[in-house]
């Protein structure tokens, strides 16, 4: 309806997929360079997931279209089977002809027969499995057994597992071990940060040759806190927001238009929650604080003693609704929940602990630190504050010059790193993305996947170009020394947490962290 308005061609936004509008960002590359990576493994699991919109069938399907032809595909879309149909719609998507009252057996020979046949004349085999989170624990140890067809150098059948985070949880119970440690390749795929929402609006509209400034900066910053990066939301959103500009007879979008349109599609935005005469108060007394610690005089030298007293009732009223808020925020498991969130999980309140964050491929690390360091780490924080003696635990997600953003509890406020320097404990407790195929620290002699990880990317950092090792030797340590020494780390030629945390910030600025824009 508005596509003449605008002079596009077409709708620039529709959630369909289409080839034609297919935008890869650096985290899409990333995640195809996991997948294809284990592709060319001797075989076993490859496994994709993400939240709903994030782009999985896209990328899926991408992974697909880059396949040679000397490579055979088949697609289970609806893996809530019984086994027997399970194996049929597998033999269904290789085009292999079995009898309609086929058993388990046979269809597993016939499918057998026909991997062996087509790895004899040099093929390989795929089976791709989208929404593989509904799968049932029988399904899934069905899938392990298919992958024992093998020959003596190489599995015949190679699967890539599709789905949402829970997928994840499933496979890191005791039960599912086995699948667990065949699967080669695995990565969460991450919302859009809000520079990448901002390529990806400007991408769709050039696709349909609209190059008019429709959303300003600050509208597609709208945009990103109301559907916080997902691809599906930011579609439905700009689909409606452009009507809604159309019917107003507008030529740009509005911030109007915008939250009007989040309400017709009941989105919420991820704005303070905190009434504006609160924001105020709470201003008021951070100055007042900051003020006395540094000797200042508030009072005029003329004190309309009225307002004095106004001032004083409203500081003590606000400083009730701070122990208020402490007090709410007194179980650390809601911050770490929305930690989890800013990762991309979405995991259930009594699922949350530090030990789950090994089965959807990250590590927690906790400690004491000052907030030098943690800025230096810049990454999202569970931290601790002691308001008047009483405990409160929130999540340290944005820094924006000498303020901090925090979540405590559902409340999001910006205070100064004096006031929070003030009440921090100085506890901490984040999330990091560990090395593929081993663990840190890694040193001198130490060898395998993670080396020549940590070697790779060095080289992306360093002027002087020097050959991939998968052995810590002294040129690699030096290489390291060297890292810590420019950004001023303490030097000892150990890659350990701290040192790989900061590299993999440089080097994927996607990741979450305390610097990406919040405005």
């Amino acid at each position: 309806m508005y596509h003449n308005y605008f002079a596009m061609r077409e709708n620039p936004f529709s959630i369909a997929p289409n080839p034609a509008f297919l935008f890869i960002s650096d985290r899409h590359r990333e995640a195809l360079a996991h997948l294809r990576y284990g592709l060319e493994d001797t075989g076993g699991f490859v496994l994709l997931t993400g939240e709903v919109g994030t782009g999985k069938t896209t990328l899926a399907r991408t992974l697909l279209r880059d396949l040679d032809e000397h490579t055979k595909v088949a697609s289970l879309l609806n893996p809530q089977l019984s086994g027997v149909e399970l194996l049929g719609a597998v033999c269904d998507g290789f085009a292999i002809d079995y009898p309609a009252n086929a058993g388990m057996k046979m269809l597993t020979d016939r499918l057998s027969q026909f991997l062996l046949n087509w790895h004899q004349q040099g093929g390989k085999s795929l089976l791709l499995v989208d929404e593989a989170q509904q799968l049932s624990m029988d399904a899934l140890e069905l899938l392990r057994l298919l992958t024992n067809l093998e020959t003596d150098t190489q599995k015949l059948l190679r699967i890539v597992l599709v789905g949402q985070p829970e997928l994840q949880l499933m496979l890191r119970q005791r039960a599912m071990r086995q699948i667990s440690q065949r699967i080669t390749a695995r990565y969460q795929l991450l919302p859009f940060s809000l520079e990448q929402t901002r390529e990806y609006i400007h991408y769709r509209l050039a696709v349909v040759d609209c190059h008019q400034t429709l959303f300003s900066r600050r509208a597609i910053a709208c945009i990103y806190r109301l559907t916080g990066g997902v691809a599906r939301l930011i579609n439905l959103l700009c689909d409606r927001a452009l009507l809604g500009a159309y019917n107003n007879g507008e030529s740009q979008v509005s911030l109007a238009v915008l939250h009007q349109s989040s309400m017709e599609l009941e989105l919420t935005v991820t704005q303070p929650l905190l009434s504006r005469s609160f924001q105020v108060a709470v201003w008021l007394l951070l100055v007042a604080v900051g003020a006395a610690g540094l000797g200042w005089h508030l009072t005029p030298r003329r004190v309309d003693s009225h307002a004095q007293l106004l001032f004083d009732k409203t500081r003590q009223a606000h400083q009730q609704q701070w122990i208020a808020l402490i007090q709410s925020a007194d179980q650390p498991v809601i911050s770490l929940q929305r930690l989890f969130a800013v990762w991309g999980y979405q995991v259930p309140f009594t699922q949350v602990h530090c030990s789950l964050s090994d089965a959807v491929g990250l590590q927690c690390l906790q400690g004491q630190a000052s907030l030098a360091q943690l800025l230096k780490w810049n990454t999202p924080a569970v931290v601790s504050l002691d308001y008047q003696g009483h405990i409160g635990y929130a999540l340290l997600r944005y820094q924006q010059g000498s303020q901090l953003i925090l979540w405590l509890a559902n409340q999001q406020l910006q205070v100064t790193s004096d006031w929070f320097k003030q009440h921090w404990q100085g506890d901490y407790v984040l999330l990091w993305q560990p090395p593929a195929g081993g663990s840190l620290p890694l040193k001198q002699g130490s060898k395998g996947p993670a080396v020549a990880q940590l070697s790779q990317t060095l080289n992306l950092l360093s002027e002087t170009k020097r050959a991939p090792t998968s052995i810590y030797n002294e040129a690699l340590r030096q290489q390291v020394s060297d890292f810590q020494k420019r950004y001023q780390m303490p030097v000892d030629g150990v890659m350990g947490p701290y040192t790989w945390l900061l590299l993999q910030h440089i080097v994927h600025p996607e990741q979450p962290s305390l610097q990406e824009s919040h405005s």
